[in-house]
């Protein structure tokens, strides 16, 4: 049994990572399970690495494709079971993750300015990822969210679909790009606004069809807005799909997890 064994810590592209020997990570006491999501903290001098136990934890929903077998792998993992990898297994999950750590921080992070982005999403936990990527707060920008509920993503300002249709003479885009100038007069960043939308399906469901297809041909480059318009793809039809997304430059998509864009060769 293989209870201690030396490590270090690498830097991958953005993201650090923490090598464990071959011989601890397949010992048949190892609690943990590979793309398992877990949480890390410091206490004093030591680094503890625990299951990740809290619902809406950052990693939790993030893997989408694998969500459905988690209760039968957590039952294997509390018997004792491990994983039996081939050598091209292990270096698929190493290249994943790069993929994913280099996604996140090349073409989320750092979309464009003036780009007219769409999320196709369908798990809470990818949506948010995504959304709090593009809004990180280290992007000096005046930043705006707009949801169902109140969301705290660094300094965004939140804005809640109710307060917009609680509001007198209706215009969805005129709400909103009025709402996007007191982002911008109120802040002091110098960077190009960011405005992130968490759900636009759900003004499908109080009859809003139209706005919402106002909104997305009204705002262009000419407004100095980086635009994110998530979209729920369990509340639309292929039609909608294929329209709504032409009206974007740039397209991401939880399952594979990648970015499209418009024109890109």
């Amino acid at each position: 049994m293989v209870k201690e064994a030396a490590s270090k810590i690498n830097r991958v592209g953005p993201r650090h990572t923490l090598y464990l020997q071959k011989d601890l990570v397949e010992d048949t006491a190892f609690p943990f399970l590979l793309n398992e999501p877990l949480a890390v903290k410091v206490e004093g001098e030591r680094l503890v690495i625990e299951r990740a136990g809290m619902p809406g934890h950052a990693g939790s929903d993030f893997i989408v494709g694998e969500k459905n077998g988690s209760a039968v792998v957590s039952i294997l993992g509390d018997l004792g079971y491990a994983p039996v990898l081939s050598r091209a297994e292990k270096i698929y999950d190493m290249l994943k993750e790069v993929h994913e750590a280099e996604t996140l921080d090349l073409r989320i992070r750092r979309i464009p300015p003036k780009e007219h982005a769409i999320l196709l999403y369908r798990s809470n936990g990818f949506r948010d990822r995504i959304m709090s990527e593009f809004l990180d707060p280290s992007i000096d920008a005046p930043m705006g969210l707009l949801s169902e509920k109140h969301v705290e993503f660094g300094s965004a300002k939140n804005l809640l679909y109710s307060e917009i249709l609680g509001k007198g003479e209706w215009s969805l885009s005129k709400h909103i790009l009025s709402w996007i100038t007191d982002i911008e007069s109120s802040s002091k960043a110098p960077g190009p606004t960011r405005i992130a939308i968490e759900d636009m399906s759900w003004f499908f469901e109080n009859d809003l069809v139209g706005e919402v297809e106002k909104w997305e041909q009204e705002i262009t480059p000419k407004n100095n807005v980086t635009v994110l318009c998530g979209y729920r793809t369990s509340k639309l039809d292929q039609s909608w799909i294929r329209k709504v997304v032409a009206l974007h430059s740039y397209v991401i998509l939880d399952s594979p997890f990648r970015v499209y864009r418009k024109g890109q060769q």
